[in-house]
């Protein structure tokens, strides 16, 4: 019973003496801006750290039909997977003169079984190691070209059979760089996802002869068995707002790259918004009229964002012990943690403010929930739905709602 009347105070806080005078006072307008205010500045110190574009490729296991790699030097992250020994994926990039290629191959399982590697095929690339002979290299002669690949070569100036380098000076063979995979001593903590991923190839290269760049990824001869596996490419963490916006689902598929059920990823948002309002009607039920109530739309919006809020900061919460557990304690666990806190401080915010109004609520609150919807759209809380549930509560606050600021 003690539990239950500490947690109808937090619900219901006596009233503060300062404040707009309406249901906003108990949360003063500056406050809370400035708590809100602090949480995007704080969560902007962070938020590329670690940070690639994730792509899916397919039909790319020949190198005739290279998966495309756009700007590589901007920071991608291409997934797939390899059947077993022999199996061979390839990508294709431009690369400039001064350029760096940089490139670091992982897994999510880090086992011995299937450990893959890289071969680097480049215009005046100084060739080391023996490539496997089932990786298809590309050759000044290589008959498996179409007559367009034949053509582009040829106005770039790198077919090494027939132009020579770009500033016209002696023809430049392709050489080939091979990168064996190695067993991984551990996992490392990958904060942005967040996940414990399994390094098993890097390879650098400052390149000096502009060009089509070819990488192979390739499960070698003595792999026990197939898997998936990241390529990281590039170094400038960099978004577009559609790629910026979609980071949830993109890191929800990752997830599921690394063999994850969807159950598991998205079990503790699930069982947040049910258990949320469940607890919401037992409170109500329990303590009568004293006890927490949704009324009127402004409340329903604003009571779903909050719960949809805390249902993603649930779900980083699970997925950053499931990594450390495989980790160990990793300094970079702040980057989640500053998530986690992002998302709580707004749900909480919402859900309160959702339990305490009547109708469309007022317009202070509505411009507060703008902000709340701010907040979680741009650092990723509520998977898009919980910032539109939190914007439409605040529009239709500040066009319906009954009372003004003062």
């Amino acid at each position: 019973m003690g539990g239950i009347m500490r947690v109808r105070k937090i619900l219901k806080p006596e009233r503060s003496s300062v404040g707009w005078g309406d249901d906003s006072e108990r949360f003063p307008f500056a406050r809370v801006a400035f708590i809100f205010g602090i949480i995007l500045i704080i969560g902007s110190l962070f938020p590329s750290a670690a940070a690639h574009v994730p792509l899916t490729s397919a039909g790319n296991d020949h190198i005739e039909g290279a998966f495309p790699v756009t700007d590589p030097t901007k920071s991608w992250v291409v997934y797939g997977d390899l059947a077993g020994a022999g199996d061979v994926r390839y990508y294709r990039m431009e690369m400039a003169a001064g350029d760096e290629l940089r490139l670091s191959l992982f897994t999510p399982d880090g086992g011995a079984a299937f450990v893959p590697g890289l071969v680097v095929m480049g215009p005046g690339l100084s060739s080391a190691g023996t490539a496997p002979l089932f990786v298809e290299m590309h050759h000044h002669d290589d008959e498996h070209r179409d007559e367009e690949e034949i053509h582009h070569m040829d106005e770039i100036h790198h077919t090494a059979d027939e132009t020579g380098s770009g500033s016209g000076g002696e023809p430049k063979e392709y050489g080939a760089v091979v990168i064996k995979g190695t067993v991984p001593a551990g996992a490392m903590f990958e904060p942005f996802t967040p996940s414990a991923l399994y390094s098993t190839a890097a390879y650098s290269h400052r390149v000096t002869e502009p060009g089509t760049w070819y990488v192979a990824v390739y499960a070698p001869e003595t792999s026990a068995a197939g898997g998936n596996f990241g390529l990281a490419i590039g170094y400038r963490e960099e978004f577009t707002l559609w790629e910026w916006l979609l980071v949830p689902f993109s890191v929800a598929g990752i997830h599921r790259w690394e063999g994850q059920s969807w159950a598991l990823i998205l079990g503790p948002l699930v069982v947040t918004v049910i258990a949320g309002f469940g607890l919401i009607y037992w409170w109500r039920r329990r303590g009568g009229k004293a006890g927490p109530v949704i009324n009127g739309p402004y409340g329903w919006l604003a009571v779903t964002a909050g719960l949809l809020y805390l249902g993603t900061a649930m779900m980083l919460l699970v997925q950053t012990l499931l990594a450390l557990a495989k980790t160990g304690p990793a300094a970079t666990v702040i980057l989640p943690a500053v998530y986690i806190t992002v998302a709580i401080l707004p749900g909480w915010f919402a859900l309160h403010s959702g339990l305490q109004s009547t109708g469309w609520g007022t317009k202070t609150g509505g411009i507060l929930m703008i902000a709340v919807g701010i907040v979680g759209l741009f650092l990723w809380a509520g998977l898009l739905a919980g910032p539109a549930c939190a914007f439409a509560a605040g529009v239709g606050a500040i066009v319906l709602g009954e009372k003004r600021l003062e």
